[in-house]
């Protein structure tokens, strides 16, 4: 039987037990709505402002900024991680931005949108209830379009001392809907950033080096390895200057309908020139007929999806050579493994630049997907990977190279060899033959004075009988 006492301490300890709860989420959801202004000091340099702010999905697309400023705080979402990933989603992402200024004078700032495969982008800057900043921009705008001209998208606007600024985003793309939003001093902005063009600047220069110098090799010794290596390289390089946006910014930068199929065309090319590249460098063929026939079936359907990137949707095309993707990396490994189970030493390092490459594409369709948030590192995942794999692979053909090349000096040392033994088979032939002419010559010298001097006496004992 339950003691009336102990069941009264347990109702105060229950009760006291939900205040506590509710106070806990009070004071969390007071350091949630502290968290969603940024205050912009007198020593601000940058801050990455995902956590700030707050977003709305919008399925029909049809919402204006008025309809968005209406809209009941209860509706926004509070992103859970600093860029949050949508997913290929269709719809338009709103995201607001609450800005205050405690810097005893205004500030140049710039808002950078670290993303550059985003099809249209909206910015509205208000300050005390006005709209003083309108934006559009994209990558299916002309180049031109964009305030400051830079790789990403880079907005500038002024933080007024003491005043509320509100910046509203509309994003709306094709592709994978993500948003790594951060504000910066406009003049530490540019300062930062000239680390980051120095490295994009020599990985770009390396890939080009690579490129020439292998078609250069190939235009010498004629082995197809090299074109295609030189392929596999060349779509590294059209894939990462597409989604980072430097293809954009300096190869064709009138002509934003180029950014509808480079990524997925990017991708088709290298399955194409991948699957080549392996057949050549692993001697398949000869190797591993049934192998070589899958090899084939792979290349075929990359051809497919490299001729279709071109008419089909970029939604359509980007999830199709995406899946196809994962199968083509699964293939990929086997190969590599099969290969070296089979004897192959090169395909060592094909197996290493494989498995580096596909990780980096797993990390980044991971993001992509919305199963992990997204960071710079994972940003730049695939130019690590594919500046590996591009490295593993030129040590794969070297080796292959050398070992055809010791291939071919042990065979003409066994040719030379085999002509020394010939030769000595032929001397020592040559001396039997010269000896026995040399018998042959004497036999017959003694049978011609044996024949000689049978008929001396012959000839004397018919003599002596006249």
């Amino acid at each position: 039987m339950v003691n009336p006492q102990n069941s009264k301490s347990l109702r105060h300890l229950y009760w006291g037990l939900i205040r506590l709860l509710l106070i806990g989420v009070s004071l969390f959801s007071c350091g949630v709505s502290a968290q969603n202004s940024l205050d912009i000091g007198s020593n601000f340099r940058q801050q990455d402002a995902g956590l700030y702010t707050l977003h709305y999905l919008d399925p029909t697309g049809e919402l204006t900024v008025n309809d968005i400023r209406r809209l009941p705080e209860e509706q926004w979402s509070i992103p859970q991680a600093e860029t949050p990933s949508y997913g290929f989603s269709r719809d338009a992402l709103w995201i607001k931005l609450d800005l205050t200024s405690s810097a005893p004078a205004d500030v140049e700032l710039v808002l950078n949108i670290a993303y550059a495969a985003l099809d249209q982008i909206d910015v509205f800057i208000e300050n005390n209830d006005r709209f003083t900043h309108y934006y559009r921009t994209g990558d299916t705008f002309p180049f031109a379009y964009r305030p400051i001209k830079n790789h990403q998208f880079v907005f500038p606007f002024h933080a007024y001392s003491s005043i509320q600024h509100t910046i509203y985003m509309r994003v709306q793309t094709q592709g994978a809907l993500q948003v790594p939003i951060s504000v910066w001093n406009r003049n530490h902005f540019f300062e930062d950033q000239q680390p980051l063009w120095v490295a994009e600047s020599i990985y770009y220069g390396v890939m080009v080096v690579m490129i020439i110098y292998n078609l250069f090799i190939f235009s010498i010794v004629r082995h197809p390895s090299y074109v295609l290596y030189a392929c596999v390289a060349s779509s590294s390089f059209l894939f990462n200057a597409a989604i980072q946006g430097f293809g954009f910014q300096y190869l064709w930068p009138w002509l934003p309908a180029i950014n509808t199929w480079a990524i997925p065309a990017s991708i088709a090319l290298f399955g194409c020139s991948s699957m080549m590249f392996a057949i050549s460098l692993l001697d398949i063929k000869r190797r591993a007929p049934r192998l070589y026939k899958v090899k084939l079936l792979f290349f075929s359907v990359w051809a497919t999806l490299l001729a279709s990137s071109f008419v089909l949707p970029y939604h359509s095309s980007i999830v199709l050579t995406s899946g196809f993707g994962v199968a083509s990396a699964c293939i990929s490994v086997f190969t590599g493994f099969y290969m070296l189970y089979a004897g192959q030493r090169v395909a060592r390092y094909y197996c290493l630049a494989f498995t580096c490459l596909i990780a980096s594409w797993m990390i980044t369709a991971l993001s992509k997907f919305g199963v992990i948030p997204s960071t710079v590192l994972i940003e730049h995942a695939i130019q690590i990977g594919s500046s590996l794999e591009i490295i593993l692979l030129s040590f794969a053909l070297a080796d292959r190279i050398n070992m055809e090349r010791l291939g071919r000096e042990q065979a003409q040392k066994q040719a030379l060899e085999s002509e020394r033994r010939a030769a000595q088979e032929q001397a020592r032939y040559l001396e039997l033959k010269m000896n026995s002419e040399i018998e042959e010559v004497k036999t017959r010298e003694k049978i011609l004075r044996a024949e000689e001097t049978s008929k001396a006496k012959s000839d004397f004992l018919a003599t002596m009988s006249h």
